[in-house]
């Protein structure tokens, strides 16, 4: 998903297009020209990503793949802080799923 909005292309209309040839799939949210591997519906640019629709996509195609987060975490943090950004990122990525089921 970030490479597509890296690419200024709309993530859900890629996955459309791409379909049921897809296999492994790692998400995550950016703006446009930079790969900042952020949780999704947390960096805004412009127009955002659906993730609601995504999510929708990849259940009406019965995707079965991997669903994972790709996400960059600063190792200047405490570990107590990694560990509060990581559990926040669960909470996104289950979400996004149980949100929609």
């Amino acid at each position: 998903t970030g490479h597509a909005i890296i690419l200024h292309q709309n993530p859900v209309e890629m996955l459309k297009a791409i379909g049921d040839k897809l296999t492994a799939l790692h998400i995550h949210s950016t703006v446009p020209n930079m790969d900042l591997h952020a949780c999704p519906n947390c960096v805004y640019y412009g127009e955002r990503v659906d993730w609601d629709e995504f999510y929708n996509v990849l259940k009406d195609m019965d995707y079965d793949g991997t669903f994972n987060m790709e996400l960059a975490v600063s190792e200047k943090l405490s570990d107590s802080a990694i560990s509060t950004f990581y559990h926040f990122a669960y909470e996104v990525a289950k979400g996004i799923v149980l949100k929609n089921k």
